[in-house]
Parts: structure tokens; C-alpha cells; sequence
């Protein structure tokens, strides 16, 4: 499991830029998970509108997170 865990992480080091946006949405993406999860918390009606907005902004970035996590397994299943 760790060399495979390994060789991942290099082809994904190694991928270049163009695979960069992926990792933006993904950082993003549990970005605001986190926001929306602390306003939770917070609770209060002065919140609820704020973590509205949030829960908006995760359903396409949660799109995107499943797209490239089953773009990059093919590319590493293929390749193997």
C-alpha cells in the first residue's frame, strides 16, 4: 500500500499544471465545508442566510471533486 500510495503521489506532483485546477477545487472545496460547518455551529438566525450562500457554492465544487477523483483513478487504473 505504500509504494502505491507513493507512486500516486508523484504522478500527481508530476502532472503539471494543467491538472493544478482540480487541486484548487479540491482545497476550495474543504474550504468551505469547513466555513459552512463553523456557521453551523455558530447557529443564530443572523447566520443562516451566510451558510445558504455556502451550501450554493459546495453542491458544483462537490460536482468537480467527484469528476476529477474518477478522472485521475482511470488515468492511474489504465496505466497499470
Amino acid at each position: 500500500m505504500t509504494s502505491t500510495v507513493t507512486k500516486l503521489t508523484v504522478r500527481l506532483i508530476e502532472s503539471g499544471p494543467q491538472k493544478g485546477a482540480g487541486v484548487v477545487a479540491v482545497v476550495l472545496l474543504i474550504v468551505l465545508l469547513i466555513q459552512s460547518q463553523f456557521l453551523q455551529t455558530v447557529g443564530g438566525p443572523r447566520w443562516v442566510g451566510r451558510r445558504r450562500v455556502f451550501q450554493i457554492a459546495i453542491a458544483p465544487l462537490m460536482v468537480a471533486f467527484v469528476v476529477v477523483i474518477v478522472t485521475r483513478l482511470a488515468e492511474n487504473l489504465s496505466s497499470s
